[in-house]
């Protein structure tokens, strides 16, 4: 019987060296997208909170314009009743409704002398740096992170060192000051 010497069969499929690269290179992209993520996300929040405020505040001060006198009291009810917020920042309905972001809440109150003063509550530390630096015009009259003025008055500054140093939490406060109009 004669037989016919088999060819050696190749292989196929992925060596263990291939198989070990694919995944080395895997794992650095999942370590980059998790190091960058946060800060993408943090970057569209902070993105939407500025432009709630830079259209919000007009549409406040234009709505109080036409009243003699701001109520000395909390207007955030006010704020969301009259839509002068972007609707997906209101939530409930009625006397219910409130102002809120996407860590906190969005308050607002009448002070003496015809001045709205607004919170924002539990901004995380990039977040909070980026929306101060767009509260340096003359629209806001004061400016306070965490109970520290970083803008004393309507034609200052804002201290960006000032800035740095209290948006030190993943909690910050941010009051601002505007006239009615």
């Amino acid at each position: 019987m004669n037989r016919t010497p088999r060819s050696p069969r190749r292989q196929s499929g992925f060596t263990l060296v291939e198989l070990a690269i694919v995944v080395a290179v895997g794992l650095i992209l999942a370590a980059l997208g998790w190091t960058f993520l946060p800060d993408i996300i943090g970057g569209n929040a902070a993105k939407k909170m500025i432009t709630a405020i830079q259209k919000g505040v007009p549409s406040i001060q234009t709505h109080l314009a036409r009243q003699a006198q701001v109520p000395v009291a909390d207007i955030t009810n006010q704020v969301a009743q009259w839509q002068l917020v972007p609707s997906d920042m209101i939530a409930g309905t009625g006397n219910a409704a409130t102002v809120v972001t996407e860590w906190g809440t969005w308050t607002f109150a009448g002070m003496a002398n015809n001045i709205i003063r607004s919170t924002i509550n539990r901004v995380p530390d990039r977040e909070c740096r980026d929306i101060v630096r767009e509260l340096n015009t003359t629209t806001y009259r004061q400016v306070l992170i965490n109970g520290t003025v970083v803008k004393a008055a309507p034609g200052a500054q804002i201290n960006l060192d000032t800035v740095a140093t209290n948006c030190n939490t993943d909690s910050n406060t941010i009051i601002f000051e505007f006239s009615k109009g």
